[in-house]
């Protein structure tokens, strides 16, 4: 299932306005608002449990952009406005938009400053690029940039907690990565102009199996970040930088859709705290780098338990052990694949599935080991019973 992460706002929008909207959503009856959704025939309230406040308001290309510590005296007015109507929500603030942004970080901490009694996590963007500013066109520097979301994680983090040190609260604050992703070609021209037409192809970047194997990489630095990262978002779901592209005759999924899917299908339960050892390769401004990136989780409801491998090496397969411990995986229920010797390979309408996962050979666990090798250029899953 799905629940609603409602964005609100705060640039030209009101505190009242924001209590109002929650009324109006999350009241069952005898109020203003709540009588008023009734009325247009909704009888049962949406219930409606997280609330970003605002977006992206430290961005100058934002109506009503203010400073941090403007928006920190708004972001708590609206909080306990909305905590009178609805005690039982919870409420994200506006964290810096990216790296990139020169008051990254100071953002954080000057919000947080005002606003840190009274909300409960914070939020965090990031699109990532293989364009020659930011990796030369690399691959292979692009293919670990999902480590960049892990720094920029842990330094957001850290402001959350020294500003949790300033007052002394009890209160750990968690993140919501609510928006991620690989964009960089559609972003200008025709694809960000309509020319008046009606419903325009805006946005459409259409991705290959380059991206698709750094969103495996990032949804893995997303699982081992899940001590602090309760809400994550990729951003967006359809046509626009989507994993799923429509026409007037059905709909495609592009590269990204299949890691995207396997996590959202086998990532459950707990996230198991793996200790990983890989060679590893230099990547400039980043050091040394492991050609090896896995995440993985346990279910505890059933036991279930999954094993995501992204293989960074551009031009040979990579041998995997895996030494259990404290539990034995039963019989492999899923193992695939997702790899090709064409990095820019994208799907079309007119080739759906150029780029598509394949079977991989289920893996023999011996002796509480079990081996398997991943192929070049690839991210693999693998899900065991219990």
């Amino acid at each position: 299932g799905t629940e609603p992460l409602m964005g609100l706002n705060l640039g030209t929008g009101t505190p009242e306005e924001a209590a109002a909207l929650v009324e109006y959503c999350n009241l069952d009856q005898g109020t203003k608002w709540s009588d008023l959704r009734r009325k247009q025939g909704f009888a049962e309230p949406y219930k409606v449990k997280r609330w970003c406040l605002g977006n992206e308001m430290d961005g100058p290309w934002q109506i009503g952009h203010m400073t941090a510590t403007e928006y920190g005296l708004k972001a708590q007015d609206a909080a306990r406005q909305m905590r009178y109507v609805d005690p039982s929500l919870q409420l994200i603030a506006c964290g810096s938009s990216g790296p990139f942004m020169p008051t990254y970080l100071e953002w954080d901490r000057e919000v947080l400053e005002q606003c840190y009694d009274y909300v409960d996590g914070l939020s965090l963007h990031r699109y990532f690029t293989n364009a020659p500013a930011d990796t030369g066109g690399d691959s292979s520097k692009f293919l670990a940039m999902n480590l960049s979301m892990e720094q920029q994680i842990a330094e957001t983090v850290a402001v959350c907690d020294l500003v949790r040190g300033h007052k002394r609260s009890p209160k750990q604050l968690w993140l919501s990565f609510d928006e991620w992703n690989v964009w960089y070609r559609a972003r200008s021209g025709d694809y960000t102009n309509g020319h008046h037409q009606e419903a325009p192809h805006l946005l459409e970047e259409v991705y290959n199996l380059e991206d698709a194997l750094l969103v495996g990489g990032l949804l893995n630095s997303l699982l081992r970040n899940a001590n602090r990262i309760k809400v994550a978002c990729l951003a967006q779901l359809i046509n626009v930088i989507a994993p799923i592209m429509t026409n007037a005759n059905g709909l495609l999924r592009q590269t990204i859709y299949y890691p995207y899917n396997w996590a959202l299908q086998y990532a459950r339960g707990s996230v198991l705290n793996l200790l990983a050892q890989s060679p590893t390769y230099e990547v400039a401004k980043m050091g040394q780098v492991p050609y090896l990136d896995v995440a993985g989780t346990i279910d505890p409801g059933d036991g279930k338990l999954a094993i995501f491998v992204l293989n960074r090496d551009l031009s040979k397969p990579h041998l995997v052990e895996i030494n259990w411990q404290d539990i034995m995986p039963g019989q492999v229920l899923v193992s695939s694949v997702l790899s090709g010797t064409d990095l820019k390979a994208f799907n079309s309408f007119e080739a759906p599935k150029h780029v598509a996962p394949q079977t991989f050979d289920k893996p023999s666990t011996t002796g509480g080991r079990t081996k398997f090798e991943v192929p070049a250029r690839s991210y693999t899953v693998i899900q065991w019973s219990a």
